[in-house]
């Protein structure tokens, strides 16, 4: 039995060791050599193209030799190309189901075990943020803190992809600081704090001994952090090299907008402060300073009449001038922080901050690195910036116990799985509820489990999956590199993250996602569109006319994000449905490959179609324009925006294509109806989300057991909650390889 497993009824190893061991007690014989019936399906579909000193892409099969003289690795990549139906080629024809089937089985068993291991997880900005407010009840924004996330497996949560550099570090600690300081005030409300920058701290002018000089209409800047939003006082010391009939005029502003002005009759001994008040938020911010009336009259009789110039001495800020605003967690949490109850409500706080139980130690380390002179307010706060910069927030740690075999499946504990099951559906720490299961051991039951997704499920924070994973499993994130208004940019964003929150919240079948008869659309869509909509503001769920327009295949999002910036492409649109319908992506294309031939040789546009045909001609294009195009071509009725037509500067539009087994299609809806049908959707659903989900990619055997379970589901009648149900009642879930 797996460590750790509360169950005993649960096979010791789960979906994988099932399928696998079967796998191997049927296809070896004599250690790791082939048994006569694998050596005939590898001489069959195999060795033609894959043997001797020319075999293709470097591929060579020895029966002679254990694993047919293939690694591990080389045995992945075959399961890969065959499961893609890349290989054999199709003019080698397709291969019978049954030796389709046995050559994956054979591909599972070779590929070996072990790649499953688990990389450690850094919370990703989007985590972090999610965190953080669950945490306090404020909002952070780490892009502006933190580099943008590696992507891995087209996601952003991706261990492999997650590093941390030496300045990554030096962010986190400072992101730590700052988070502690908006979660815990600690100000005294009747003596603000004060920022003071001197002369030779600022930008702009020139430093003239202890002031900063302004000899013509310009402005100095001063920075300054601010912990807390609120009103703040700004005072400047300033004086004039006066001359002209005018005094010295000045202003002062924050980040373009003013807020002071006026005008200064000092000199140099006689050296004023001038002030003006603002309300500054969170963050970096600036003082600008400037000077507005320069005067300039050489030839005056009277020296000290020739030249107006401005000084500034200093620039400080006090504030917030009005009342603290505590955080929900302050408020909530800290209203009786006293000294005897400090370390219990440091240690409930670290529990929530370090998602899982401290000890005593953990306790007496946290309090050693605040004052003890300090009230406890203050070293909670500076309690706080040191767990927020620990390891054990920062990452996902899952440690195994010292009593694990190394190499072995282990169970994860409550926490652990708690962690998985919170980050998996709200993008964020578990809460109070889920934490309680975590501690009582009741999580680790299907029943409680299953029984705490769907409440996780009912709350708002759910949202998450259409936000984050959605947008990113069907690649629109990328909608952002084009160039469009910022407002329908939104707008199509919009409508396709609501199609899949309507099916998520409403328990609809997974193959709306493509068929869908109802959309959601605003003004700026409906004009895009060509469609009447209803009176009222914002994105309006409407149904939709009869025609092509169903499902995220008619999405201004994915045909804008599918195309060149000025025209369709085909190529990228047969690419996208078969990384993100079908899970089958392509290999990369071979260098050189050239462009496509746009017009013929009287220089008259070529069709589409005409213009791929001709390209597909070619020997090194073929063998992957023969999948991409009949795809990208059924999509030629949306122009590069999605807008609807029937012709483009070639001539009539035929919107016929195929999918890569075969099966025709005339349009958009005959192509999402044969996608959503054999559950071609519903299997590439559920690998993103298990990739998602566990934050690195999927074994072999993990994959070939994925579709195993899934062969088991209704596909027609799947939906989101029933997919995730399945996800997180499997073992790859539950369970970790430890290292």
């Amino acid at each position: 039995m797996l460590p750790g497993n509360p169950d005993p009824a649960t096979p010791p190893a789960g979906d994988i060791l099932k399928a696998v061991i079967s796998l191997a007690l049927l296809l070896l014989w004599s250690g790791d050599v082939l048994d006569a019936r694998a050596q005939s399906l590898v001489r069959r579909h195999c060795l033609e193209c894959h043997a001797g000193a020319q075999a293709k892409a470097e591929l060579r099969f020895d029966l002679e030799q254990p694993g047919a003289g293939l690694d591990a690795a080389a045995w992945r990549e075959a399961w890969t190309r065959v499961h893609a139906g890349e290989m054999p080629p199709r003019k080698h024809g397709v291969l019978p189901p049954d030796d389709r089937k046995l050559l994956l089985e054979l591909a599972v068993t070779l590929a070996g075990q072990g790649e499953e291991r688990s990389v450690l997880r850094r919370l990703s900005r989007r985590e972090y943020e999610n965190t953080v407010r669950d945490l306090f009840g404020i909002v952070f924004d780490a892009r502006e803190h933190f580099a943008p996330d590696e992507i891995g497996g087209g996601f952003d949560n991706q261990g492999a992809a997650l590093s941390l550099s030496e300045a990554d570090f030096e962010r986190y600690l400072q992101a730590g600081e700052r988070v502690a300081a908006a979660a815990i005030q600690v100000r005294d409300p009747g003596a603000p704090n004060h920022q003071r920058v001197r002369a030779e701290a600022m930008d702009g002018g020139a430093l003239r001994h202890d002031v900063r000089t302004l000899s013509s209409n310009g402005q100095i800047r001063a920075s300054f952090r601010i912990e807390a939003e609120g009103r703040y006082r700004v005072r400047a010391r300033c004086f004039g090299t006066q001359a002209g009939p005018d005094p010295v005029r000045w202003a002062m502003s924050s980040g373009g907008r003013e807020f002071a002005r006026g005008a200064t009759r000092a000199t140099l001994k006689q050296r004023e402060e001038v002030m003006g008040e603002l309300t500054l938020t969170t963050g970096s911010r600036s003082i600008e300073f400037a000077f507005l009336n320069d005067y300039y009259k050489p030839d005056d009789p009277d020296p000290r009449q020739r030249d107006r110039n401005c000084h500034l001495e200093w620039i400080e800020i006090e504030g917030p001038l009005d009342p603290p605003r505590y955080s929900p967690y302050q408020s909530a949490a800290l209203a009786d922080l006293g000294e005897s109850n400090l370390r219990s409500k440091l240690a409930a706080l670290a529990t929530r901050v370090w998602r899982g139980p401290v000890s005593s130690s953990d306790m007496d380390a946290l309090l050693a690195l605040t004052n003890a002179a300090h009230r406890p307010v203050e070293r909670m706060r500076s309690a706080l910036a040191a767990m927020l910069a620990a390891p054990r927030f920062v990452f996902r740690v899952e440690t195994d116990p010292e009593s694990a075999a190394p190499g072995s499946l282990r169970r994860l504990n409550g926490h652990e799985l708690a962690v998985r099951l919170s980050y998996l559906v709200w993008g964020s720490l578990p809460d109070d509820v889920l934490l309680q299961r975590a501690a009582d051991g009741s999580l680790l039951k299907d029943e409680v489990l299953e029984a705490e997704l769907a409440r996780m499920l009912r709350d708002p924070r759910a949202s998450e999956l259409s936000r984050s994973f959605a947008l990113q499993w069907l690649q629109l994130e990328a909608l952002g590199n084009h160039a469009l208004d910022a407002g329908l940019r939104e707008s199509m964003l919009a409508e396709t993250s609501l199609l899949f929150e309507c099916v998520l919240r409403e328990e609809r079948p997974i193959r709306e996602l493509l068929c869908a008869e109802y959309s959601f659309i605003d003004e700026r869509l409906a004009a895009l569109y060509g469609m009447a909509l209803p009176r009222g503001p914002g994105m309006q769920r409407v149904a939709l006319p009869a025609g092509d327009r169903r499902g995220v295949l008619g999405h201004a999002s994915v045909l804008t994000v599918t195309s060149n910036p000025t025209r369709t492409s085909p190529v990228k649109r047969g690419k996208w449905v078969l990384e993100v319908l079908l899970d089958a992506p392509p290999p990369p294309p071979p260098p050189g490959v050239g462009v496509l031939t746009e017009a013929d040789a009287t220089g008259a546009q070529l069709p589409m179609r005409e213009q791929l045909a001709l390209h597909r001609s070619k020997p090194e294009c073929a063998v992957c324009h023969d999948r991409l195009d009949p795809l990208g071509l059924g999509l030629e009725n949306y122009d590069r925006m999605g807008r609807t037509r029937s012709a483009d500067e070639g001539g009539l539009i035929d919107g016929a294509g195929a999918l890569p087994d075969g099966r025709a299609f005339h349009g958009v809806g005959e192509m999402a109806q044969l996608l959503a049908s054999d559950g071609a959707l519903a299997r590439s659903l559920a690998r993103h989300l298990m990739t998602w989900s566990l934050g690195r990619s999927l074994s072999v055997a993990e994959r070939a057991a994925l579709e195993q379970r899934m062969a088991a589901l209704d596909a027609q009648q799947l939906t989101l909650p029933g997919l995730l149900r399945a996800i997180v009642l499997s073992e790859p879930f539950r369970t970790k390889r430890v290292e």
